[in-house]
C-alpha cells in the first residue's frame, strides 16, 4: 500500500531537507505534502527551490502548501489532510514534524504491512540523536497520584521550574524503555504517526483545540471515542533530531501555552 507523507515546516527548510534525503524509496510514496506555516518568504522560496530541483520522478510527487498563518502543528497537519483527501485512494498517510530521518527500509516495511480494521493509528519506533527511546510514549493512561504532580507543575511557573530541577536531580529525565514487540498503547510521541485507511473511515481532521502541545492526547482521545487503537510498530523506525540530553528548561511562553492545553486535555489522560 503506498503513503501519502504531510509534513509541516516553520522557518525550518533545510531540517526538511535533511529528512526528505533520507526518504530512499520514493516508489512506495504516492505524494509528500509540505506545509509552510506562514514562514519567511525566504524560507518558503527555499522548499520551492529544492523539491524543484529534485528529479522529475521525485519533484513531481512533492506538494509545497504556504499558509497564510500559522496554524499550529495539527492545524498544519489538518491543511494537509484537506489536501490529501481530495484525491485519497486509500493510502496510508503518514503525518510528522519535519525534524526525523527515516531509516532505509521503513517505507518498504511499511507498505507490507496489513492492518486490523480497529487499527486506526500507528506510532513507529522513535529515537532521539542521544539514542532515548521515545515510544511507546504512554501505554496507558496515567494514574490519580501521576497527576497530582502535573497539578502542582501547573500552579506556577517558578514552581513548576523547581519540581522539574528537583526531578531532574534526583530522577533524571523520563525514560522510555524500549520495547521490541508490537502492541496496543494510549497514545504515541507526537512527532509522528501513520493514519490508516481505517482512521478516514471514522474521521476526515484531526481534533486539537489548542495551538500547540497536547495533541498526542487529543488524538488519543479522538480514537478511544470509535473505540479503535493506536498501535505501536517497532519495525517502523525512525531516528528524531530532538536532542534530549541538551533540551533546555522551557521558557515562561511555553509553560504557560502548555499549561493552557494541559487544563483540556487532563480528563482525558487519566484512568
Amino acid at each position: 500500500m503506498l503513503t501519502s507523507i504531510i509534513l509541516v515546516d516553520y522557518n525550518s527548510a533545510k531540517v526538511t531537507r535533511k529528512m526528505l534525503e533520507s526518504i530512499r524509496e520514493f516508489k512506495y510514496i504516492k505524494q509528500i505534502i509540505i506545509v509552510d506555516n506562514n514562514s519567511q518568504l525566504e524560507n518558503y522560496e527555499e522548499l520551492i527551490g529544492y523539491t524543484k530541483g529534485l528529479e522529475r520522478s521525485k519533484s513531481k510527487k512533492i506538494n509545497v502548501l504556504r499558509s497564510d498563518e500559522n496554524l499550529g502543528y495539527f492545524g498544519g497537519l489538518n491543511l494537509g489532510i484537506d489536501f490529501v483527501l481530495k484525491n485519497y485512494e486509500g493510502e496510508n498517510v503518514l503525518i510528522a514534524n519535519n525534524d526525523l530521518l527515516f531509516e532505509e527500509d521503513f517505507f518498504e516495511i511499511l507498505n507490507q504491512e496489513k492492518f486490523n480494521v480497529k487499527d486506526l493509528v500507528i506510532a513507529p519506533r522513535v529515537k532521539t540523536i542521544d539514542g532515548h527511546e521515545q515510544n511507546p510514549h504512554l501505554i496507558s493512561k496515567i494514574g490519580k497520584k501521576n497527576i497530582l504532580l502535573y497539578d502542582f507543575y501547573y500552579l506556577n511557573y517558578y514552581l513548576g521550574m523547581l519540581i522539574l530541577k528537583v526531578k531532574r536531580k534526583f530522577m533524571g529525565r523520563r525514560k522510555v524503555k524500549q520495547v521490541d514487540k508490537g502492541m496496543e498503547i494510549f497514545a504515541g510521541i507526537g512527532a509522528i504517526y501513520i493514519l490508516t485507511p481505517y482512521f478516514f473511515d471514522c474521521y476526515r481532521t484531526l481534533e486539537c483545540p489548542v495551538f500547540l502541545w497536547g495533541e498526542e492526547i487529543f488524538l488519543a482521545h479522538q480514537i478511544e471515542r470509535v473505540n479503535g487503537k493506536i498501535v505501536y510498530n517497532p519495525k517502523l523506525k525512525v531516528k528524531h533530531l530532538e536532542s534530549v540530553t541538551t533540551s533546555q528548561m522551557p521558557s515562561k511562553e511555553k509553560y504557560l501555552l502548555t499549561k493552557k492545553s494541559y487544563k483540556i486535555y487532563k480528563k482525558y489522560m487519566t484512568k
